[in-house]
């Protein structure tokens, strides 16, 4: 696990998360800013669920048209 910067978000704004996870590397990019690269996840790791969550005190995070592909 490794915490991101979080990007300043506006209320009730919708903005483009992106997620992309390649061998030991991931990079999360918000709105086309990167807010977290990280190379350290454990190699050859089985297909299995993704968990989308964000943490801020009384605020939700809604998600739509998640596409999900191989690359």
């Amino acid at each position: 696990m490794k915490r991101s910067s979080y990007p300043r978000i506006e209320p009730e704004q919708w903005w483009v998360f992106q997620l992309r996870v390649k061998e030991t590397t991931c990079l999360v990019r918000i709105n086309g800013d990167t807010v977290l690269e990280h190379d350290g996840l454990e190699a050859n790791r089985p297909p299995g669920p993704i968990a989308l969550q964000a943490h801020d005190v009384g605020r939700w995070t809604e998600y739509k048209h998640i596409l999900v592909r191989k690359i």
